[in-house]
Formats: structure tokens, C-alpha cells, sequence
């Protein structure tokens, strides 16, 4: 009897990355649809490829960007593509087991739309915090000893205390990379009065972005970057340029909204566990914490020794793929659903 995979799913509203077990990640593709008309055409490399190749007949959306619940057909059709491609034809004998993360906010809504994608893909599926996943996948403390985590991501953070394989205090904040990027947007409107994409936001914040400008030099934040948008005025396409330091202001109400969240999380914990956060500092994990140096943000923030993972992207999918392999982590994954009939 063939035994059936097991896949770690972490699926964000940027990005879906699929590991296997024994293999590791085996997958890591954009959140995007590509439709013609109300017709799903592709999903993930593919989408992007088809809407550059014809951006006047396909139109590309990131069906997570608002949560499981915000469109369950496009959720599941891009689910079946992706995991399609790892597993191959399926059928209820061959389909695979899943452990899928979730944020620690999500609400029970989220929870039962996110099943109700999985389950049509899977044969069992069970579910992880994300907070906590990012913590195994960074190597954190998350035994008797725990660590704060603040994992930034494209549509939310999530800052956590974790300890014994459980989460004991979270707060999920709409505050993430793509509220960054729209600061950028509004910038781009209201200094150079042209309208850019969130593509274009993105890859300035890349390029340009900084959670802190290094004071040692000077010349980084005059460092710029050319965009090219739309006139407001006069709907013709414009080149204007957005300098660093611009760009590193208009971020710094979306990361001093991440950082209080990690105040109020660090506020509503047992004194006793106060200790452990002293010790073992944050971690910084997410895709979101790739911003220049957001440790050194962080650490100013909270006067607390903070480290960037290794692989900040990654660590989710990274934590998940190591709890179903552990045997001592199972305990982290709820029980899986019944069988599907």
C-alpha cells in the first residue's frame, strides 16, 4: 500500500510554498490568478507570465490578499493548480495529508474557508500557527525556554510569544508589506503627482527602502530610484524619481504600528516570562522583515536584542515542514480532520 505525502502548506497572500516531507520546499510561486474575463487561465509563475504577455485581455488578482473567506473559488482554483503541480493527478487514494499554517488572528470563518479549500485537495489536513511555525523555522526557542516572534508578512504581522509548542500571547496586525507599499503609492502621487502600480511600490521599497537610513552614510539616503507611472494631469505616462530618504519616511508609520503591536504583546505577558523574552530577544521573521535594517528598528523600538532569520521568507513553510517531521512537535499541530469520503 503506497503511503501518502505529506506536504507543509504556507499559503500567504504574496506567496504559496509547498515542502514535502524528507524533501523540503519543493514549491514557492506568487499568490496570482491570471483571468480571462470571469475564466481562471493560470495561476502563480504562469499568471505573471500570461498577463505580461497579453495585459490587455488578462487580468491578474491575489485572491488571498483579503483572507481565506474573501474568495473562495479563486482560492481553490489556485490551491488545485499549485499543489497539482506537486502532487500530480489525485484521487481520494493519492491525495496527500496537509498541515497548513494560519495566522494567529485568523478569525473561525478563516479557519473553516481555509479547511474548506485544503479538504478539497487533501486527504487529511490539520493547522499550525504561523507565529509558531516561523519560530521552528527560524530556530528559535519554543520549548521551556520561549521567544518572541514578529513575523511580517504581505497582507499581515503576526508578533507571538511562544513556549512549550504553543502560542501564549499574539496579536495580528493589518499593518505588513503591503501597506508599505501603498505609503509608496500615496508618496509617488503626492510628490511627483503619478500614479504607479503596487509592482512598481514594491520594487522601490526594494531597492530603496530602509526601516533606518545608515547615519554613517550620508549619500544612501540620497540615493534614488526612477519610476514610471501616469500624469495625474495630464493621463500621459511620466518618469519622475523617488529619493531614499523620502521613501524611508513615508515607511515609518507602518513599521511604528508593527512595533507597538510587539509592545502590547510583550505588555500582556505573565511576569514570570518576561525573563525569556530578555534573554532570548526577537526574532524577526516574514518577508516583510527583509527591510533594511529592521533588527536594528526593532531594537531601538524595544530595547530588547533582536536578530533577523536566516531566511526570513521562508521560515513558515520552513517550521512547518520540521513539525511533521519531529515527533515531539506534534503536539503544535491540531488533530487532523476525518477522513474524506
Amino acid at each position: 500500500m503506497l503511503s501518502r505525502q505529506q506536504l507543509g502548506v504556507d499559503v500567504g497572500s504574496s506567496w504559496v510554498r509547498i515542502s514535502v516531507r524528507g524533501k523540503g520546499i519543493v514549491l514557492r510561486e506568487p499568490s496570482v490568478v491570471a483571468l480571462a474575463g470571469t475564466q481562471v487561465v493560470a495561476v502563480g509563475d504562469e499568471a505573471v507570465r500570461e498577463s505580461a504577455d497579453a495585459p490587455e485581455t488578462i487580468t491578474t488578482l491575489r485572491p488571498l490578499r483579503d483572507g481565506f473567506a474573501a474568495d473562495h473559488d479563486l482560492v481553490a482554483a489556485m490551491l488545485r493548480a499549485l499543489l497539482g503541480r506537486v502532487v500530480g493527478a489525485s484521487s481520494r487514494f493519492s491525495s496527500p495529508d496537509i498541515i497548513l499554517s494560519l495566522s494567529s488572528g485568523a478569525s473561525s470563518a478563516e479557519r473553516e474557508a481555509a479547511l474548506k479549500v485544503v479538504h478539497e485537495v487533501a486527504h487529511d489536513v490539520s493547522l499550525i500557527e504561523a507565529p509558531l511555525a516561523a519560530a521552528l523555522g527560524a530556530g528559535a526557542s519554543t520549548g521551556e525556554t520561549g521567544s518572541l516572534v514578529v513575523n511580517i508578512g504581505g497582507s499581515t504581522s503576526d508578533v507571538a510569544f511562544v513556549r512549550d509548542g504553543n502560542v501564549v500571547v499574539a496579536e495580528t496586525l493589518r499593518s505588513a508589506g503591503y501597506e508599505c507599499d501603498e505609503a509608496i503609492v500615496r508618496l509617488a502621487r503626492a510628490r511627483n503627482k503619478v500614479l504607479i502600480g503596487e509592482d512598481t511600490a514594491e520594487a522601490v521599497k526594494l531597492e530603496l527602502g530602509a526601516a533606518i537610513l545608515d547615519a554613517s552614510d550620508p549619500v544612501a539616503a540620497e540615493r534614488t530610484k526612477k519610476i514610471r507611472g501616469r500624469d495625474l494631469t495630464s493621463g500621459t505616462p511620466k518618469t519622475a524619481h523617488l529619493a531614499a530618504q523620502e521613501v524611508a519616511d513615508v515607511l515609518r508609520e507602518p513599521l511604528h504600528k508593527v512595533a507597538a503591536g510587539v509592545r502590547r504583546v510583550l505588555e500582556a505577558l505573565p511576569p514570570e516570562l518576561a525573563a525569556d523574552v530578555v534573554n532570548g530577544g526577537v526574532v524577526l521573521t516574514g518577508g516583510g522583515a527583509r527591510l533594511r535594517n529592521s533588527a536594528e528598528f526593532f531594537r531601538q523600538q524595544t530595547g530588547l536584542p533582536v536578530r533577523l532569520a536566516d531566511n526570513p521568507a521562508d521560515c513558515v513553510v520552513l517550521g512547518v515542514s520540521r513539525a511533521s517531521e519531529h515527533p515531539n512537535w506534534r503536539s503544535a499541530i491540531s488533530e487532523p480532520s476525518s477522513d474524506k469520503r
